[in-house]
């Protein structure tokens, strides 16, 4: 202890706080001698958080994980089917899991994007392959399928593909992660394998089905052509010759070009082929070429006019009695006598009836000094042509009959008079029309002209008053008849083939040449046929 100072209190203070914590620290020492073990040493032990008696584990998860461990393509043995591509695969998978697999496994494929940067799935479920079988844990498997690729994508094109096990892409709404739950849904995707497509071009369709040679541009498309190179054309093939077609725009879907003149006439192919060897690299189309000729008119009209003495006409209704007997005919240029059906010229007036059957009226013949037939095309639309035929005047051309009116009235020769017809011509206007696929066909019109007299003045007087214009309506039943007459199948037929003959001759066209269109305009006749 510290003495006091004496006579000085504030030193006094200080020293009785400093004895009263001498105090306190002596009896803390005396504290710990009192809890010393004998052997003199202080032993501190510190305080374990108390254990309990049982620790519960973490459960183990147990469901498949399924990984692709390695992929491969053998692109040398890819076919062209269609639009795709078909290429050899080869994956094996594995269940790395501690579970077997349940249900169907689907091995989609996925194709780089560039220009996204993205895997892109391959979406069409016909392309998945299928696995229907249960992989037990540590199980691996190898399986052979199909990649197919749309030629679009894969010509003139390198592809990074890799394939992804467990996936739905192809659904609608797929699930986030397959079908089957896995332990690890992150490992599913199998290396890359770089593919070479090559060339692939796949042609779907021609713009047409008929091209006119060296005139025409049409065009093919498709996938996959790619862009203009000189290693590639388009060639037309027929019957195993091969030309080079007239490419005037070539981008990758769609290519036009001209068939050129040398190309053989006829069904064609056509397709996309290597330049050096003109062998096939796409698809091919069907294609029928076809040539067009001008025929002017004035050498198609010249060439009947030459021949035209070939051509009469007989009408001939009077059986020698008042009954209707028709041996009527029409002799064309090419080809035999055809009959005509010429209708009664019969009318009935205030007094009678009366009928006129047509005696051996017929055109001037070949032996004749004048022409019974001209062929013009003065005032004709482009497709018509007038056919001029001029008749001999001998004796009386229509024997005439009369039969009073009621149900006793008879034909009988008295009152009616017989007509002459002098400078009588008829003219026919033609106007021709293709009828579809080269088949020309025509209608036709006839208009009657001449002098028409009744035998005698007397009759012609007698005629006027009891039927006033009675001679025109003689020549509009002829014109009629004849009209009639030439629009029937069969002489319609006739005159066709005769036309037909005489066109071939000017063009050169042999009977193998089938005609496949008609055009008609003031210059000529334009022909297209292969």
């Amino acid at each position: 202890m510290l003495r006091l100072p004496q006579g000085k209190p504030k030193e006094e203070k200080e020293v009785r706080k400093m004895n009263k914590l001498i105090s306190r620290a002596v009896i803390g020492v005396m504290l710990v001698l009192v809890a010393l073990p004998v052997f003199g040493q202080v032993k501190v032990v510190p305080k374990l958080p108390q254990v309990p008696a049982k620790i519960k584990e973490i459960p183990k998860l147990t469901m498949p994980d399924l990984m692709v461990e390695r992929f491969s393509i053998n692109s040398s043995y890819g076919v062209s089917v269609g639009s795709q591509m078909e290429y050899p695969v080869s994956m094996t998978i594995k269940n790395a899991g501690n579970a077997p697999t349940q249900g169907t496994i689907y091995l989609v494929f996925q194709y780089y994007n560039n220009s996204t940067g993205r895997w892109d799935c391959d979406r069409t479920r016909s392309h998945a392959i299928a696995v229907n079988r249960v992989l037990a844990p540590g199980q691996q498997v190898t399986i052979s399928g199909k990649l197919r690729i749309n030629k679009a994508i894969i010509s003139d094109a390198t592809l990074r593909v890799r394939v992804m096990v467990d996936s739905a892409c192809f659904e609608e709404f797929p699930p986030q992660n397959g079908y089957i739950q896995e332990v690890n849904e992150n490992n599913n995707y199998s290396n890359e394998v770089t593919l070479s497509g090559g060339y692939r071009p796949n042609v779907v369709s021609i713009s047409s089905n008929r091209v006119i040679k060296g005139e025409e541009i049409i065009y093919i498309s498709g996938t996959g052509f790619g862009k203009q190179n000189p290693l590639r054309t388009v060639v037309i093939e027929n019957d195993g010759v091969k030309v080079r077609a007239l490419v005037t725009s070539w981008s990758s879907g769609v290519i036009y070009f001209k068939v050129p003149n040398e190309a053989k006439n006829g069904p064609s192919y056509v397709y996309i082929a290597d330049s050096s060897t003109l062998n096939p690299l796409s698809s091919v189309m069907n294609v029928l070429v076809v040539e067009k000729k001008n025929l002017v008119w004035n050498s198609l009209v010249d060439v009947f006019n030459l021949i035209g003495g070939a051509f009469q006409i007989k009408l001939h209704t009077w059986s020698g009695s008042s009954n209707y007997l028709n041996q009527s005919k029409i002799i064309p240029p090419f080809g035999g006598e055809q009959p005509l059906e010429v209708p009664n010229v019969e009318f009935k007036t205030a007094v009678g009836h009366y009928r006129f059957l047509i005696n051996d009226f017929k055109t001037f013949g070949p032996s004749s000094s004048q022409s019974g037939f001209e062929m013009s095309r003065q005032g004709c639309a482009p497709n018509q042509v007038k056919l001029i035929l001029r008749f001999e005047s001998e004796g009386k051309e229509l024997i005439g009959y009369y039969k009073v009116l009621g149900p006793a009235g008879q034909w009988r020769r008295a009152g009616a008079p017989d007509i002459e017809v002098d400078n009588a011509t008829i003219t026919i206007l033609f106007q021709f029309y293709d009828a579809g696929n080269g088949r020309l066909d025509y209608t036709a019109a006839a208009s009657f002209d001449g002098r028409i007299n009744a035998s005698g003045k007397a009759w012609d007087d007698i005629m006027d008053f009891f039927m006033p214009d009675w001679d025109n309506k003689v020549k509009r039943e002829i014109s009629k008849g004849v009209r009639q007459a030439i629009n029937m199948p069969d002489v319609r037929q006739n005159i066709i083939d005769s036309l037909l003959m005489a066109v071939r001759m000017q063009l050169g066209l042999n009977a193998n040449n089938v005609i496949t269109a008609w055009q008609f305009d003031n210059t000529g006749i334009k022909v297209t046929f292969y």
